[in-house]
């Protein structure tokens, strides 16, 4: 049965390609081509540091039949000429590429990955494709398009050519033009056909003059200690993907279909990012462009060969994956996967080696046409997290390759994905869209954190970073990525806005989770917004969510602010559920949302709870357990917290209560009374002072000693380490804590 099925899909297909074939013959709605040349530049935008950019044009001759020698390339602004380049390359017309063009162009966005102005190929006065429109569209692209790609395997010569250069941004604009300056480039081309004159076709680009990233705000700095952001994308794609002239040792991606002009290397790309004033990103090619494990390595060679101590390129995929379960609507890749599958989108981030999702061949991005080539999401996230990494829901509000497995999908709270592409794209504003769903999702008791992409496949654009803050950290790809997976950021294309909360006298940043121990009494905190807008102003709003809620709160909402500062706002902690604080701000110089802070009720006995407090060597003292508490067992109870300053005495003590009252720079997490045991030391390496102690109590051990005759079978322990700590607030400071139940 399953065979006749495929061969029933089979026939479907093929009798689809050879009819949309003579539909394309037809010819969309393109540019009247006449005589001259099309130019269609790959050129930054906008940047805000003057580097020197890798940039393209590609020259392209729509005439049939014709051959033209194009011999050079002038890149020009008011000033002069700033590129001359020789080419000798000759070109064979071919009018169908630019009626594959003028599809592209006309589709959504998401799919063209066009983004901004047409690429001179559809009129201008010709709209976007709607609705069924767009199915029928593609279909007769892809079928063109695989036309095309026979004869030129066959040995037909092309009829464009990309002519690559260096712009250097800094004959462009100088130190003193105020951001918002713009730059109109002439690109020209001379030309000549057989036995004629020779010809000359330009066309123009504009480049913008972007702010510069702005610092931390002080008022983060003097209570949260020196703190770097470091700006990025994670969701880029580069010539490894191409459709049509893809960059060596990778095959041309039959499935990544309209991908033919503008992709860059990796190397390339650096110098564009760099140039937006971020310094990294993450290679996410689709998981079907890259078929084997020596292209996938190629890859993580070539990151890693372009990355330094001062730009780092993270080698990723972007997963194609089965949806799984019920579905919440369609979108069009279901339609364009002739009903064989319903497919997502992942970021597949911090992977060891390559995944397999899809195929390079014609819909290898779908399942059942051929082969069986795509796992269930869930799988994949398995295999993810398997080799360390972590997934991210791209584009999930998308109508083409959206996320529709609404119920299926859990998130860090079942150690199954780990956040949502919230800013997809250049811009993002408001709490609707990719926004939307994933506050959807923490409502419904998710834990995802927001991370945001650009989707580049040609060359970079200005769009909304993930700002992740490094508070003395090296930066490297290790420690990138560790910031990345704990959710330590904010997303921005232009305010800096860094939230937090204030709880027991200390400050738990953006992405913790902080589980609260039974019987948690409500608690005050403060919900902070960090913030500096430069010279421009906006509003700030505080949101606060509950698991079981339709939607969230507006907690606060500042007037109008500008320059740096903080704003703030008190509450009384809800103890009995997963609630969380998140931070949004709207400027007429950009938006910027921020990750949540989670409480959460304690699920497990044992369990660690409260923040360490914070010390010179930069110790986290985290609670760990071995064994049970017993009043009977011979097997220790052992509760141990490290890693501690080395050499420094300290004491264990414990409680019946809990609570959250700041005590000197860090919290007491315990309630008075308060029992001690004995001093210890936390040992470690010899002097100096550093991270190589710990300290730890057999609680077993001390009850079966007959020292506290309360602590009898089902009595809940709070308990914490004390120690000195010379030369922090108070000369001392506390571990994390940890509660438990002494079981018989």
């Amino acid at each position: 049965m399953k065979d006749t099925l495929h061969s029933l899909r089979r026939f479907a297909a093929f009798s689809l390609v050879a009819a949309l074939a003579f539909a394309a013959s037809q010819g969309p709605a393109e540019k009247e081509s006449g005589a001259d040349l099309v130019l269609v530049p790959h050129v930054m935008r906008s940047a805000s540091e003057l580097l020197g950019v890798a940039s393209a044009v590609m020259v392209y001759d729509p005439v049939d039949g014709r051959e033209v020698t194009v011999d050079r390339v002038q890149i020009s602004s008011p000033d002069g000429v700033l590129v001359d380049l020789p080419v000798e390359r000759e070109l064979f017309g071919d009018p169908r590429f630019g009626q594959l063009g003028a599809i592209v162009e006309r589709l959504p966005h998401e799919i063209s990955h066009i983004h901004g102005r047409r690429r001179d190929f559809a009129d201008d006065r010709a709209g976007f494709f709607l609705g069924h429109k767009v199915e029928q569209k593609i279909h007769e692209g892809e079928a063109l398009l695989a036309q095309l790609r026979r004869e030129w395997a066959a040995g037909r010569e092309l009829p464009m050519h990309e002519v690559p250069f260096t712009l250097q941004l800094g004959e462009l604009f100088t130190t003193e033009d105020a951001p918002g300056t713009e730059v109109e480039l002439t690109l020209s081309v001379t030309w000549s056909t057989q036995g004629q004159q020779q010809r000359s076709t330009s066309t123009t680009a504009r480049v913008e003059l972007l702010p510069r990233a702005l610092d931390v705000p002080q008022t983060y700095a003097q209570t949260m200690g020196a703190t770097v952001i470091q700006r990025g994308d994670m969701h880029v794609h580069s010539c490894h993907g191409e459709a049509a002239g893809a960059c060596a040792p990778s095959e041309n991606c039959a499935a990544e279909s309209f991908q033919l002009t503008g992709s860059f290397s990796y190397a390339q790309l650096r110098s564009q990012f760099a140039a937006l004033g971020t310094n990294w990103y993450t290679a996410t090619d689709h998981s079907y462009c890259v078929n084997d494990d020596a292209e996938y390595q190629t890859i993580v060679t070539e990151c890693l060969s372009a990355s330094d101590s001062s730009f780092q390129i993270l080698p990723h995929l972007e997963l194609s994956s089965d949806e799984v379960g019920s579905q919440s609507g369609s979108d069009l890749s279901d339609i364009l996967c002739l009903g064989t599958t319903s497919t997502n989108h992942m970021g597949a981030h911090g992977i060891t080696s390559r995944i397999n999702g899809g195929e390079q061949g014609f819909l290898g991005f779908c399942n059942g046409l051929f082969s069986d080539v795509l796992e269930p999401f869930d799988q994949n996230l398995a295999v993810i997290n398997a080799q360390g990494g972590f997934g991210v829901a791209n584009h999930p509000d998308a109508s083409t390759w959206g996320w529709e497995s609404i119920s299926a999908t859990t998130g860090q709270e079942a150690g199954s994905l780990h956040g949502v592409e919230i800013w997809s794209g250049s811009s993002m504003s408001g709490q609707g869209s990719h926004v939307g769903t994933w506050v959807d999702w923490l409502l419904n008791g998710r834990i995802l954190y927001g991370y945001s992409g650009s989707d580049t496949h040609n060359e970079a654009f200005a769009y909304g970073a993930n700002c992740v803050l490094f508070s003395g950290e090296e930066f490297n790809n290790e420690n990138l990525l560790e910031l990345l997976r704990q959710g330590r950021l904010y997303i921005s294309n232009g305010p800096v806005l860094i939230g937090d909360v204030l709880i027991g006298g200390q400050a738990l940043p953006m992405g913790t989770v902080q589980t609260l121990p039974p019987s948690s009494p409500a608690a005050s905190i403060t919900a902070r917004a960090h913030y500096n807008f430069g010279s421009s102003s906006g509003n700030i709003t505080i949101f606060y969510g509950k698991v079981g809620d339709s939607s969230e709160s507006v907690l606060a909402q500042s007037g109008t602010l500008s320059g740096s500062g903080v704003f703030e706002f008190p509450h009384t902690l809800n103890t009995q559920t997963r609630t969380w604080y998140r931070v949004y701000a709207e400027t007429d110089g950009g938006n910027a949302y921020g990750n949540p802070v989670f409480f959460q009720p304690a699920t497990s006995d044992p369990v660690a709870y409260c923040t360490s407090t914070p010390v010179l060597q930069g110790c986290s003292l985290d609670i760990s357990f071995t064994g049970a508490p017993s009043t009977t067992s011979s097997s220790p109870f052992i509760i141990e917290a490290s890693p501690a300053p080395s050499n420094r005495n300290g004491i264990f003590f414990y409680g019946f209560a809990p609570t959250f009252n700041p005590f000197n720079a860090g919290t007491l997490c315990v309630q008075p009374p308060i029992r001690r045991t004995g001093v210890q030391n936390s040992a470690g390496g010899p002097p100096p002072v550093d991270c190589s102690g710990s300290f730890s109590f057999n609680f077993n051990a001390y009850m079966s000693g007959g020292s506290d005759p309360a602590l009898q079978p089902g009595l809940t322990v709070y308990s914490q380490f004390w120690f000195r700590s010379p030369g922090d607030p108070g000369n001392s400071a506390m571990s994390q804590a940890a509660a438990f139940t002494i079981q018989p």
